[in-house]
């Protein structure tokens, strides 16, 4: 396991559950189904959505370059007629970045 680096990162409210205290360090990304794994991920460009919201509950912006703790979701498609969004999580450059969280 990686030492989790010094970073101003932003935890939404997906993550209200999670003490970030108790998370020491970064695992490198494995494929397969992981739903409820924690991700660091970087914004790389906006578009539509430029607000998360916060773990307690108010509006949380977003800029190009953020870096914010996201949870994997259930791939299952949605039953209703409500467009979803999707993302790609994938393993970090030599730069150290992304991969998934610990617990301890």
């Amino acid at each position: 396991m990686k030492p989790l680096p010094y970073t101003r990162s932003k935890w939404p409210y997906a993550t209200h559950l999670v003490d970030p205290a108790r998370v020491k360090g970064l695992l490198p990304m494995v494929g397969g189904y992981d739903p409820g794994a924690l991700v660091l991920a970087r914004v790389v460009t906006l578009g539509k959505h430029r607000e998360l919201e916060a773990r307690d509950g108010r509006k949380l912006s977003i800029f190009s370059g953020d870096v914010f703790v996201g949870v994997l979701g259930d791939p299952t498609p949605l039953t209703s007629s409500r467009a979803s969004g999707a993302c790609r999580a994938r393993s970090a450059t030599s730069s150290g970045s992304g991969g998934s969280w610990a617990k301890s």
